[in-house]
């Protein structure tokens, strides 16, 4: 349709796939993080850390009334 050779067309296609690299070569995607990647340096630990507000009594007294 565009005045070329139909030989010509599949020389240039298999040009094209011949130069191209192999489809192993190419490096995995790249993994997103997850949130508790990302939330890891909110994470206390160690000594410093707050005390567990969920096990305190005193936050339980009203709790589901």
């Amino acid at each position: 349709m565009r005045g070329r050779k139909f030989k010509d067309l599949i020389e240039d296609g298999l040009r094209l796939i011949l130069a191209a690299p192999p489809a192993g070569d190419e490096p995995p995607p790249k993994k997103k993080p997850s949130m508790h990647d990302l939330a890891k340096d909110l994470i206390f630990e160690g000594v410093d850390s707050p005390p567990d507000l969920s096990t305190n009594p005193k936050y339980f007294d009203d709790f589901g009334r």
